[in-house]
């Protein structure tokens, strides 16, 4: 009469009493301590209740019958299924066994338009009697028609302490029906999983998503025949939709209790599910069958785990009140209006976020570029300042040689030396404004100098240039960095030879040579040497080589150029000095 009914289990003595009311108005008693049948226990206090109830039209006459079983512990009876029309106020039942339901499954097996009715049967193993047709210490497969009697007798196919659960499984274009048995034998757990023929036989096969589960899966089935979920305690799950569509991967978290479904069936399609995820998190969430969450409630405190008391619909709107303790709340679920807007925004804050990391980055490029610019004006400045002090050094070293000649009163040569320096000068001018030059350059500029010092020295002495054609002569050295050795040579080498010899000629050697990705540059002279003490060193004291030290480190951090060198003394066959050699090593990475 489009009026729900409220029908309640009640307990006297040992007697099972329906009573049934409609609580709308003047509430209306419609079955009063209708006797459904009598509790056989083996302790004094009895006690029952229905676990699951059905309804369905049994009967076909356009009104739900009420199909239920019921649980009294350690019984013998009664174990049986009952169904109830209220309609024509008439109550059967299946004949007794002995092994127990605890859930109902209502489903058309053979597709003939009417129902079979069939549960998960437990085998406890709680008695052991050999006049019950099929005890509970081992597991049965039942199949009841419309009148609860059976389809066919029943079958084993599981030990004691197993459980036979059967399964609606979609597939495409229908549904397929199977029975899955889980337990244990010998102390081992096994799975079996069975397919109901149409003639109610079962054929073993293999799950389809067998490779997913390590452990025992739990089936969750969907009351509205829309699809169904696999799962179990150890964060193994699949959501098959009504396509019969595995998905594996899923939204749904691992935990440490089994899901429980609310309402398999709420939402305008038919297709979104919603769980109680693990009672001691107090949280609800939404899934479809897709496997993805649809949204949850992490505000449902209560001092018990939450019990879903109602889902249904009032005024357009899907509602479901939920209690633990002393708290009731009521839940509206619909559709976010703002779902497809809050992927705009997530947008824009990801695109913000960019611009903005953006910006920052740049605005730090832009800070490390400045500040990497005026540390090399530093340096620059730096290194000019020390080649500064560089060219002046070498303008009186040469001054020096001028006025010897002229002591001499040579003007002959006087006049030449002039010339020579001249040309010198303004080749010395014309990079005055360089810390680093071309190799090419540094070779121009030194066969001049040495030019300049033959007449100097009266052409005794030889000069000697070996260039290895594998060098790249466009590279960058540090300006003088050959001349200031062969000044130093000249100096405190050759000069003292040739004031101790007279006639004997001295010879500076110049070699630029590779070394894998350096290059090697030697300076070698066959002057007195270091160690015979007519000699100073330029290394100990000279000016010169001490602002090329500066030289080579400032051109360490502005070119990145690192150059080393050492000083080699030379000696003769009977171990006397015989000159000097200077190793330069230039690294370009």
């Amino acid at each position: 009469n489009g009026k729900a009914e409220i029908s309640l289990l009640t307990l006297q003595g040992h007697s099972l009493l329906l009573n049934t009311i409609e609580p709308y108005g003047l509430m209306k008693i419609l079955v009063e301590n209708r006797l459904v049948d009598r509790i056989s226990a083996k302790v004094e206090e009895a006690y029952a209740y229905i676990h699951v109830a059905k309804s369905a039209d049994l009967n076909h006459d356009g009104s739900d019958e009420i199909i239920f079983s019921i649980l009294c512990g350690n019984v013998r009876q009664p174990s049986r299924v009952f169904a109830f029309d209220l309609k024509n106020d008439s109550l059967w039942s299946s004949l007794r066994k002995g092994s127990p339901f605890d859930e109902l499954t209502v489903m058309d097996i053979d597709h003939d338009g009417h129902f079979e009715i069939t549960g998960r049967n437990n085998a406890p193993n709680s008695f052991e009697e050999v006049s019950i047709a099929y005890p509970d210490t081992c597991g049965w497969f039942f199949v009841f028609d419309e009148k609860l009697n059976y389809k066919r007798p029943p079958v084993r196919i599981g030990p004691k302490f197993s459980q036979i659960i059967p399964v609606s499984v979609p597939a495409e274009g229908g549904r397929n029906y199977y029975a899955y048995v889980k337990g244990f034998r010998d102390s081992i757990p096994f799975l079996g999983w069975y397919k109901i023929a149409p003639d109610y036989s079962l054929v073993r096969e293999e799950f389809s998503y067998s490779r997913t589960f390590k452990h025992s899966p739990d089936f969750l089935q969907s009351a509205g025949n829309s699809g169904i979920v696999v799962c179990n305690a150890f964060g193994e799950s699949v959501f098959i939709d009504e396509d019969g569509n595995g998905n594996v991967k899923n939204d749904l978290p691992r935990r440490s209790n089994p899901l429980e479904i609310i309402n398999p069936s709420l939402g305008e399609k038919n297709f979104e599910y919603c769980f109680l995820i693990d009672g001691n998190s107090r949280s609800i969430s939404f899934f479809n069958l897709s496997g993805r969450k649809l949204c949850s409630i992490n505000k449902v405190s209560f001092l018990s785990s939450p019990l879903i008391n109602w889902v249904g619909k009032i005024n357009g709107r899907f509602q479901f009140c939920v209690s633990g303790g002393s708290t009731v709340q009521w839940f509206d679920v619909r559709k976010n209006p703002w779902l497809f807007i809050q992927y705009a925004m997530w947008l824009l804050f990801i695109l913000g976020s960019f611009g903005l990391i953006h910006i920052i980055r740049l605005s730090q490029v832009r800070e490390i570029s400045r500040r990497d610019l005026l540390r090399r004006e530093i340096l620059e400045l730096q290194l000019k300042s020390v080649k500064n002090q560089l060219d002046p050094h070498f303008a009186f070293n040469a001054l020096n040689g001028l006025s010897y000649l002229v002591s001499k009163g040579d003007t002959a040569k006087v006049s030449d030396f002039i010339n020579q320096f001249s040309q010198l000068l303004r080749s010395q001018l014309q990079s005055s404004d360089k810390a680093v030059v071309r190799l090419r350059n540094e070779i121009e500029f030194l066969e001049k100098y040495m030019a300049l010092q033959k007449i100097r020295f009266d052409d005794k002495i030889i000069f000697k240039m070996d260039i290895h054609p594998d060098i790249d002569t466009n590279i960058l050295v540090p300006k003088t960095i050959i001349q200031a050795h062969v000044e130093n040579a000249l100096k405190h080498g050759l000069r003292p030879k040739l004031l101790i010899t007279g006639s004997e000629a001295g010879t500076v050697k110049v070699s630029v040579s590779p070394s894998g990705e350096n290059v090697i540059i030697q300076i070698e002279d066959n002057g007195v040497g270091r160690a015979s003490g007519h000699g100073q060193s330029m290394e100990s004291n000279g000016k010169g080589l001490q602002v090329l030290d500066q030289i080579y480190s400032a051109v360490k951090h502005l070119y990145k150029i690192r150059i080393l060198q050492h000083f080699e003394d030379l000696y003769d066959l009977d171990g006397k000095p015989c000159g000097t050699r200077v190793n330069i090593k230039i690294s370009y990475r």
